[in-house]
């Protein structure tokens, strides 16, 4: 590799300024210097190239740490492709650390390892590919910018590292602790992390594409604009930031994701089968083509979510909002709440039920249009009876006074409504027929309600905002729950009683216009109207126990009027016979 000669090669000593010097590491050569002195890279050196095809070095490693210390990390480290001299330095220094602070809690543990790298000339490079560490206590170790591929660090303890803009290209990770450590704009492209600890660690900018993660932990990480393209990621990421992280086809298949941050974040083609997204926070984030199946959404933010091309078959808990969902896969008893408004409100199903409201109110019908028409007869006949005067005294008259007479103790004069809605029949009827009458009228109103959203659905490839058919209480908001709700409507209650203002801009246009206060009240009648607070979700639940109240009344009706009912059939000459 043309190793600089003894005479050529330039030393520099570490300053006065420099951290105290850690104890010597057992095994050292006492004729060796500790520590050794900082090492000036020529211009043309190994070490200020980023690609390095074999190991350099290793004559500055046997002066300063000797030939035996070298000869057995040579014999150790078989896929070296780094500086001998900086992996010996690494190695005494973890040696040292671990003699003056055996527990690992001291963040100046590597201090001086820290200054010496600093204190390279400008432009060389930490060279440590391939190395092997496996089972290393690194914990507070500062390696920024250092070339790490295909190095082995299996088991080694990272916490509170600082490995920023580090290359761990096909680095084997798998169980090593992270935890707490600045990986900001590493790459660890085809690392394997699996079983990795990388909890509240940070990684913003960091490249994973194609690394596999299964089974590691990033608990609270702060991945902002991470890149994990094709990564295999099945791994524990609750409450993690990767906001406007770049996952394009990345297998999250069963990850951990709860209260994690995906805001604006790019999951195009995405694999999330059965991952766990609840309280999620997924607004604005490409889910174009990606994979939902059976992944469980429930308090997860949507809104903005571009659902194209997604498959959200046997989700739970998707609550849309504003989210564009062309070719959007979704089966056809989707129980989601818009899916379940969408299609329990049509028109063909209104006017089913409106016919079994006609059925209830059948024989009511009847029994109001016979009695109204013996009402007609009985005036007839008093009036006849009245304007008759060569009838009077006569038997005629005398009978038709009795006939009279008999259908007036029968009979009492009522409100044709009231035999309409069944009260003659008793107060459960009138009930029952009013609970008929208003389940209807709300049906209409859900039906129109509805109506309008899935036309500007169909139309627009974008589902209603969930403050549409949730209400302004909707799950997702502060302001959940029946007291909240009667709250805001005390609050809309109060804007609406205040009157504009005499030095209101708007308040001025409106008296110019001729506009009266209570003119103005009445155009803004719309705050007061409970239902843009209880959303039509909420009305649909109570529809569902008017529902079955309804088919019970009509089915409990239908019987009584079968049972009790007698009509006269004409005799048949066969049966005669």
């Amino acid at each position: 590799m043309g190793e600089p000669t003894d005479d050529t090669r330039p030393q520099k000593q570490v300053g006065a300024s420099s951290p105290p010097a850690p104890p010597r590491p057992y095994g050292h050569p006492s004729d060796k210097p500790w520590p050794p002195t900082v090492r000036e890279y020529p211009a043309d050196h190994c070490a200020r190239r980023i690609e390095s095809e074999s190991s350099f070095n290793a004559d500055w490693a046997r002066e300063d740490f000797g030939d035996a210390f070298v000869d057995s990390l040579i014999r150790g480290q078989g896929g070296f492709r780094g500086d001998w001299w900086l992996l010996s330095l690494l190695k005494r220094m973890t040696e040292a650390a671990a003699i003056d602070d055996p527990s690992g809690s001291n963040p100046d543990r590597f201090a001086y390892l820290t200054h010496v790298l600093e204190s390279l000339p400008r432009g060389t490079l930490v060279h440590l590919a391939g190395v092997s560490l496996g089972y290393t206590n690194c914990r507070y170790i500062r390696l920024q910018r250092a070339i790490l591929d295909n190095a082995s660090l299996y088991k080694c303890n990272f916490d509170h590292a600082s490995l920023n803009a580090a290359s761990l290209k096909h680095a084997w990770c798998e169980y090593t602790t992270f935890t707490h450590a600045c990986l900001n704009s590493a790459q660890l492209q085809n690392a394997g992390l699996e079983q990795a600890d990388l909890c509240d660690a940070q990684l913003q900018n960091v490249r994973l594409d194609n690394a596999k993660l299964e089974g590691a932990k990033a608990r609270r990480a702060q991945m902002y604009s991470a890149t994990m393209t094709d990564a295999i990621v099945w791994a524990d990421l609750e409450g993690a930031d990767l906001s406007e992280a770049h996952l394009q086809r990345a297998n999250l298949d069963g990850g951990r994701l709860t209260n994690c941050i995906l805001s604006n974040a790019d999951l195009t083609n995405a694999k999330l089968s059965g991952a766990h997204l609840n309280g999620a926070y997924l607004d604005g984030a490409c889910l174009r083509n990606a994979t939902l199946t059976r992944a469980k959404l429930n308090m997860a933010y949507l809104r903005h979510a571009n659902l194209d091309g997604a498959d959200v078959r046997g989700a739970s808990g998707l609550l849309l909002d504003e989210n564009q969902e062309d070719r959007l896969l979704i089966e056809p008893a989707a129980k989601d709440p818009w899916s379940v408004l969408r299609r329990t409100y049509t028109g063909p199903r209104f006017f089913v039920h409106l016919l079994m409201l006609i059925a209830f109110l059948l024989p009511f019908a009847a029994c109001t249009i016979h009695l109204s028409a013996l009402s007609d007869a009985h005036r007839a006949i008093q009036s006849a009876i009245a304007n008759a005067s060569d009838l009077n005294g006569s038997s005629m008259q005398i009978q038709m006074n009795s006939i009279l007479a008999g259908f007036e103790a029968s009979h009492r004069p009522v409100h044709a409504i009231l035999v309409l809605v069944g009260w003659t029949d008793g107060w459960l009827y009138c009930l029952l027929t009013i609970t008929l009458v208003a389940y209807n009228v709300m049906r209409y109103y859900l039906t129109r309600r509805v109506s309008d959203l899935r036309d500007a659905e169909e139309r627009a490839r974008i589902s209603p905002a969930l403050i549409e058919y949730y209400g302004v209480c909707h799950p997702l908001s502060k302001k959940c729950g029946w007291r909240s709700m009667l709250d805001e409507w005390r609050d809309r209650c109060a804007i609406w009683r205040r009157a504009p203002a005499s030095d209101d801009r708007n308040a001025a246009i409106k008296c110019e216009t001729g506009e009266s206060r209570w003119r103005f009240r009445v155009r803004r009648l719309v705050l007061l109207s409970p239902v843009c607070i209880i959303g039509l979700v909420r009305i649909h639940r109570a529809m569902r126990v008017l529902f079955w109240i309804a088919v019970l009344s009509f089915a409990f009706h239908a019987a009584r009027w079968m049972m009790t009912t007698w009509v006269w059939l004409p005799i048949r000459s066969s049966d005669g016979a």
